[in-house]
């Protein structure tokens, strides 16, 4: 399954050729293969895992790969700060990210509890 942002949440030229991944296929699944694995166990990782992406059509590519390596359904969005010391080379300053069906809570007027990692 490939995953993209929302409409209007992309990049207006995100599909066009100079937007294709700076890295290739094998660092792409790598890295998502790394980031999958810390899920699965609830971790944190001390260090993104392989070069950081160098713009945002990698760093899709590589959430893509995650998200479709995960075995739950996309039950919405949610938007993430990117660095300030990395805004202007990647063009913007937020990153779209899948919300998981498990992980989603319909709220009920009672407190919310969810642990952090």
């Amino acid at each position: 399954m490939t995953v993209s942002p929302p409409t209007g949440l992309d990049q207006p030229a995100f599909n066009t050729p100079a937007n294709t991944p700076a890295f290739d296929g094998p660092a792409i699944a790598s890295a998502a293969t790394a980031l999958v694995a810390a899920r699965r166990v609830a971790a944190g990782i001390d260090a993104f895992p392989g070069p950081l992406p160098e713009d945002l059509a990698t760093a899709y590519a590589i959430q893509n790969a995650a998200t479709a390596a995960w075995p739950d359904a996309v039950a919405g969005w949610k938007v993430a700060l990117i660095p300030p010391a990395l805004t202007e080379r990647l063009g913007a300053n937020r990153f779209v990210g899948p919300v998981f069906a498990n992980t989603a809570t319909f709220w009920t007027g009672a407190p919310l509890r969810f642990p952090v990692i």
